[in-house]
């Protein structure tokens, strides 16, 4: 969790610019609600932010932040399962299993996000999920493994948050709690109290999320309530929808799915991240907001077919440009951050895939990454202009 601060929320003004790199496309609307007239902060208020940004760094040990950082990045993974065989071959092969092959890359950005498919119980109350059971828990003991691998924020609106109850339920949030591992969303609620702010160098970053794959009577109109909401909130934030949804095992997104992430965007979502398929789904640009409809497994025991050890590691990238001693005019207004002027000069995502060997994920090299990301873009329909967008970012 590098550099992320829990403090009140610092208004700034932006443009941001969604940029497919090599193929001098700008997808200038990406955060087209953000389009507001931009103002600087007076240096007598930054003076004040700088101080409580330092005393709230001080107060939690974190390091001293760099006040010109070039850029924030964020991974989000599929479902992660630490359960069932996976639990066997942990306890066989030491906690880190799952994570020694990805680990190194993972602790390389400043926030990992994933899937997490079950409870986390204390020690004591934890029992091995029995081989064909679905009904998943996890030993306390995996969120030093997490801790490891830098990842810091758990998504809980999924289908297997409430396996061992309401009251398991409660408890993992108090355990997550105590282990500074931060959480969004719920199985059934809507709430905003579910959202997660993430702070990225001036700009607050919302991850709110839904499960509808076992909610028969999922609304989406109280989704969409609950979207308008958080956007409305703060104009200025970047809203990271994720979503629990759709039928299993199905290579492409079903029409539901794609009313319900559309109907996100709608309400101002600028991306929408989905799981529980267990498979990679094809992704679109909707409204010029990217859509992914399934990351695919991360870390699971489903070894019967090829497509459910795939997956899809999705990297979030605000890049950042320091106008500070510039004597050129920027191309933008900039915003002020501890005492140096920033702009936010990209923002984009890059597709990283994955395959797993018995639970054990691991990112492809070349020329197997370029192969699979023809493929997927052929899946996607993402017509030539866009095909850098899986390659490189322009970083």
């Amino acid at each position: 969790m590098n550099f992320f601060v829990k403090t009140s929320k610092l208004f700034v003004s932006l443009i941001l610019v969604f940029t497919v790199a090599g193929c001098g496309i700008s997808l200038s609307n990406l955060t087209n609600n953000l389009d507001v007239n931009s103002q600087i902060i007076s240096s007598e208020i930054n003076n004040e932010r700088a101080e409580q940004f330092t005393d709230a760094r001080n107060e939690i040990n974190f390091p001293l932040w760099k006040q010109r950082r070039e850029d924030f990045k964020i991974a989000f993974t599929g479902d992660v399962m630490l359960g069932r065989y996976v639990e066997e071959l942990m306890n066989s092969n030491g906690l880190n299993y799952p994570f020694e092959k990805v680990g190194e890359r993972l602790n390389l950005y400043d926030e990992v996000v994933i899937n997490l498919e079950g409870p986390v119980l204390k020690n004591e109350m934890h029992t091995k999920t029995p081989d064909f059971s679905t009904n998943f828990s996890f030993k306390e003991d995996v969120l030093n493994v997490f801790a490891e691998n830098n990842i810091g924020i758990v998504n809980l609106a999924n289908n297997h948050t409430f396996d061992r109850g309401e009251e398991r339920f409660q408890e993992m949030v108090e355990i997550l709690n105590e282990r500074d591992i931060d959480w969004f969303g719920h199985p059934w609620k809507y709430d905003e109290e579910y959202v997660h702010t993430i702070f990225a160098e001036g700009v607050d970053i919302n991850l709110i999320g839904f499960q509808q794959a076992t909610n028969y009577e999922f609304d989406i109109n109280r989704m969409k309530s609950t979207v308008e909401a958080v956007k409305n909130d703060n104009p200025l934030a970047l809203n990271i929808v994720n979503f629990h949804f759709g039928p299993e095992y199905k290579p492409y997104s079903a029409n539901i799915q794609q009313e319900i992430a559309r109907g996100a965007v709608d309400a101002g979502a600028d991306m929408v991240i989905g799981h529980h398929p267990h498979v990679v789904q094809e992704m679109e640009v909707y409204k010029e907001k990217p859509i992914f409809y399934s990351l695919g497994n991360f870390v699971f025991d489903q070894y019967f077919s090829t497509e459910t050890q795939e997956g899809l590691v999705v990297e979030l990238v605000l890049e950042f440009k320091d106008v500070s001693g510039s004597a050129l005019e920027p191309k933008k207004d900039p915003f002020i951050l501890l005492g140096g002027k920033y702009e936010v000069d990209k923002l984009g995502v890059k597709v990283l895939p994955i395959k797993s060997v018995r639970s054990q994920p691991y990112f492809l090299g070349e020329p197997e990454n370029s192969t699979w990301l023809d493929k997927y873009r052929e899946k996607s329909q993402i017509e030539n202009q866009y095909g850098e967008f899986f390659y490189e970012w322009g970083i």
